[in-house]
């Protein structure tokens, strides 16, 4: 027993919880146990992973980061068997969600979450929420009427700008990626309330159908902001969470996705220019994989060796999780 003990103990991706009751658990009763989904357990181990490798400068060392992972896996979840993607892009995904939050810290750049220091440990999605205290969305965010709404990020993947936002509707709606309104409606990357309103009827004309259904663009603050709704005219709701995850995973498809698909399978067709310079470097498909990736999400390669970093850790942890 005592040997056994000393297993968990020193076993940082071991993931089991010693029972024991605490002041935590008789003012906020524990839920019986329920099987972390894939997304989850991918997640839980690269928090152990990143613990092992930073210590305490880990961006998911926070309990809650844990809380955030534990609301948003399901959406995560569904949207990555939506778009059947394999164990080494959401690895890249990860990578790129992870810098871009700070770990589920900073889901907008107008404002970083605070730590209410929520327990864990609860499955409700409704429980997690109020103990959050984010039941109205994120505070200290709110999208303005006076002023322009944009270039400021939201979301896992910090989409900027208008024109960003807009072609994730479209993309969500179509599957077709573009980012050159002019035909439409002439509409810059910052933009107000109204120019979004005069967008939307000209969309509309063009395309015989509501870009934004589900208001998204009249409630910014929600996105990367849990425990809130979407609600359509005809009553259809969304989570801000599923919401948040599809505008990311809208963006990632549409502006990288092609060049995702090959790079990680080891083609530099749409990234040969991420290549080491020099002929006598040894080709590392990881580091173009995590240059060129870097430059489609945030514009340029700046930061991409921080990237890379969790990128392996995460494919590691998504290898170790398959078996």
């Amino acid at each position: 027993m005592r040997l056994f003990l000393m297993i968990i103990f020193f076993s940082p991706w071991g993931f089991t919880e010693t029972v024991q009751e605490t002041k935590q658990d008789r003012y906020y009763p524990r839920e019986p146990a329920v099987p972390m989904n894939q997304v989850a357990r991918e997640l839980v181990c690269l928090q152990g992973a990143a613990r092992e490798k930073y210590g305490n400068d880990s961006l998911m060392k926070r309990d809650f980061t844990t809380v955030m992972v534990q609301i948003y896996s399901e959406s995560l979840q569904k949207g990555f068997d939506g778009l059947e993607m394999g164990p080494l892009e959401r690895a890249a995904f990860y990578s790129h969600m992870i810098v871009e939050t700070g770990g589920f810290t900073h889901m907008s750049e107008a404002g970083v979450m605070s730590d209410p220091g929520v327990p864990s440990g609860h499955n409700s999605r409704e429980k997690r929420c109020a103990l959050m205290g984010l039941v109205h969305g994120l505070r200290n965010i709110e999208a303005t009427r006076d002023k322009a709404l944009f270039p400021q990020g939201r979301g896992l993947l910090q989409t900027t700008h208008c024109d960003g936002m807009i072609a994730s509707l479209h993309y969500l709606r179509t599957k077709e990626w573009r980012l050159n309104w002019n035909s439409v409606y002439p509409i810059g990357q910052t933009c107000t309330r109204d120019d979004l309103k005069t967008f939307a009827v000209a969309y509309k004309n063009s395309f015989r159908e509501d870009l934004d259904p589900l208001h998204v663009l009249d409630n910014m603050n929600k996105i990367g902001a849990p425990c809130g709704q979407y609600i359509s005219d005809t009553g259809r709701e969304v989570s801000s969470e599923q919401m948040t995850v599809d505008l990311a995973l809208a963006f990632w498809r549409g502006q990288c996705g092609q060049k995702a698909r090959t790079v990680l399978r080891g083609s530099d067709a749409y990234c040969s220019a991420y290549r080491p310079k020099n002929d006598t470097e040894k080709f590392n498909n990881d580091e173009t994989a995590s240059r060129c990736l870097t430059k489609c999400v945030r514009g340029s390669t700046s930061g991409w060796e921080q990237r890379n970093e969790w990128y392996l850790m995460a494919k590691e942890c998504n290898q170790r999780m398959a078996r």
